[in-house]
């Protein structure tokens, strides 16, 4: 149980130090993890400058958990550049605690979810100590919707870290059955 709650919070203490925005639906610009340095080279020196500080500080803050590859940090900062605007993306890299406005923290996950592939990111983080197999972890993570990963991002982003994680938990508790092993099951339990 503590297992499934650890991953769980694993996403959300990594958009927590990102807040960032596209998932191809009409959030965001439109930048993919792909073409992210076409896109910070794109930039004013100001926005430029941002981005790359926020890129930076996101790689020092995510110690290495998960898969954030610097292309997908790098991804996350520029779509936060221009959606929130340099400044505030400099004001909220700066805040201990995030809880942004319901319109910035909507921006935010909207960016994260369109440069970060949080399934694969929440199964890495799943399987990562072995009492769980990839491939369970990715069923797992495959239960949870595009809608689900927003709402949390959505509620880690405006300072409802709790109440965030709360709707995506209940849908993984309900596919631990039609994903996990009996022998997972058991070692979760511990």
């Amino acid at each position: 149980m503590r297992k499934i709650l650890a991953a769980g919070l694993l996403l959300a203490a990594l958009s927590g130090v990102a807040a960032c925005g596209d998932d191809g639906d009409g959030g965001g610009g439109g930048t993919s993890a792909k073409s992210a340095a076409s896109a910070l080279a794109k930039l004013g020196a100001e926005d430029k400058a941002a981005a790359e500080a926020v890129s930076s500080k996101l790689g020092d803050e995510t110690g290495g958990v998960g898969d954030v590859s610097e292309s997908e940090r790098t991804c996350v900062a520029v779509e936060l550049v221009k959606s929130l605007g340099a400044k505030r993306v400099m004001e909220l890299a700066e805040e201990d605690k995030l809880a942004m406005p319901k319109a910035e923290a909507e921006k935010a996950a909207d960016a994260f979810i369109g440069c970060v592939d949080v399934q694969a990111l929440f199964a890495a983080g799943m399987s990562e100590d072995g009492d769980i197999s990839a491939k369970s972890a990715k069923c797992l993570a495959g239960k949870v919707s595009k809608a689900e990963w927003r709402t949390m991002l959505i509620g880690v982003f405006s300072g409802d870290e709790d109440g965030a994680t709360a709707g995506l938990m209940a849908t993984v508790m309900k596919g631990m059955g039609d994903c996990l092993s009996k022998e997972e099951l058991t070692k979760l339990g511990n």
